[in-house]
């Protein structure tokens, strides 16, 4: 593996990060910081996906606890339509969480291609309401829903 990195704008294939974690490559970007495939080689190479804080928040107190808030909210809740959250950590100046890959396609990705039938929504929906539901009786309330957060598995389940 490589150094780690600094710039966790564009972390390249290789990158180690928390002296476990190697970057395969880039998921996603958010608000609050970017999301990669990466390896985790205390569990024999087992895919996860890391997120990163964004550099320009990393020293941001208000930013910084709104982070590990949201891994902690995350942490507590176990449910088939949520992502689980395995670990947090900061390395050197990159702060991170770890969490479930999800190998699925965004669900407005899958709708634009075609990929789900009118017979499926009604499924889908309720799926979705049943993950609101367990966030809800954690006392959380999303603040980011939508398509491109929720992500639909080839067997036409969602986290």
């Amino acid at each position: 593996m490589s150094k780690t990195a600094y710039d966790n704008d564009f972390l390249p294939p290789g990158t180690e990060v928390g002296n476990r974690y190697e970057i395969i490559r880039p998921i996603g970007t958010g608000g609050m910081g970017n999301v990669y495939l990466a390896t985790d080689e205390v569990f024999g190479d087992k895919l996860v996906a890391i997120k990163l804080l964004h550099n320009q928040f990393t020293f941001q107190k208000k930013y910084l606890q709104r982070f590990i808030r949201e891994v902690q909210l995350l942490s507590t809740i176990n449910h088939p339509q949520i992502v689980r959250t395995f670990d947090v950590g900061v390395d050197k100046e990159l702060v991170y969480f770890t969490m479930e890959f999800v190998d699925g396609l965004p669900l407005h990705k899958a709708a634009q291609r075609g990929l789900i039938d009118m017979s499926d929504w009604g499924k889908i929906i309720l799926q979705i309401c049943e993950g609101l539901s367990a966030i809800h009786r954690e006392g959380i309330v999303h603040q980011d829903l939508k398509p491109a957060n929720i992500i639909l598995l080839p067997n036409k389940s969602i986290k």
